[in-house]
């Protein structure tokens, strides 16, 4: 996260990629649905809102699974900010 708020978009992407082979390796629902929201803010500050609205879509089915409200929250204000930026 700190690396995508110094705009190195590449890097976090990356490090994200990373993170979230690591939490399906270990089957950690709560931290593969983070991550997939943490992509999709990456993607959505890169202009591929496609790759973005994925991203979160997947952390909301996740955290929706798991009945994380505060996860689900943060994947439908992420899916919000990109319908704004779409208009």
């Amino acid at each position: 996260t700190r690396l995508r708020n110094l705009s190195r978009y590449p890097s976090s992407l990356f490090l994200h990629e990373e993170a979230l082979r690591i939490a399906k390796m270990l089957n950690n629902t709560m931290f593969i649905a983070r991550t997939y929201n943490n992509l999709g803010t990456t993607y959505r500050r890169m202009d591929e809102f496609s790759m973005a609205m994925n991203a979160h879509f997947n952390g909301l089915k996740l955290s929706d699974s798991i009945n994380n409200s505060h996860s689900s929250a943060i994947a439908l204000n992420g899916i919000g900010n990109i319908c704004l930026w779409e208009i």
